[in-house]
């Protein structure tokens, strides 16, 4: 024969089992509070890199030190002077003018040859070396110094 507990047998007995158990969690929690406090624990910094932006280039402007060079080559581009000496040739930069204008403006003549024969090149320009604002570049007869200097002085300011 089993023995079989009455019902309010079981409820008295679960009720206190439930009870020891809340208790013994108070105990628990009890002790774990009336210790010390628990410091932080220090974690070692890793320093974090910030990325340093890729300078960006200063276009470099167009000097009187750096121009004969930029004339040259739009010279040769557009045909008015040739390797093919002596059908068209320019004189050496130690042999032209180059004038830097207070306004930023790089004139310089060269003297030269062409199938026509002796020739004056100019070119006047201004701004950036890799982006040229031209202003003119070209040949033309033989010019005087005097006629040299009233082009430099008149390459961009034609309409003044």
């Amino acid at each position: 024969m089993k023995y079989q507990m009455p019902e309010e047998g079981v409820t008295k007995l679960l009720g206190m089992k439930a009870t020891g158990v809340v208790a013994a969690v108070f105990l628990l929690v009890g002790c774990a509070t009336t210790g010390p406090t628990p410091q932080p624990v220090e974690t070692s910094k890793v320093p974090v890199e910030t990325p340093v932006p890729e300078p960006v280039p200063t276009p470099e402007l167009i000097t009187s030190d750096n121009f004969y060079d930029i004339c040259v080559a739009q010279l040769t581009a557009h045909d008015y002077v040739r390797d093919e000496a002596p059908v068209r040739t320019i004189a050496a930069e130690s042999d032209s003018l180059i004038v830097q204008r207070a306004d930023g403006m790089v004139v310089m003549a060269a003297h030269g040859t062409n199938e026509n024969g002796d020739t004056t090149l100019i070119c006047g320009a201004k701004g950036y070396v890799d982006d040229p604002e031209w202003h003119q570049f070209g040949a033309s007869l033989r010019m005087t110094d005097a006629q040299i200097q009233e082009r430099i002085d008149l390459i961009g300011n034609e309409s003044a």
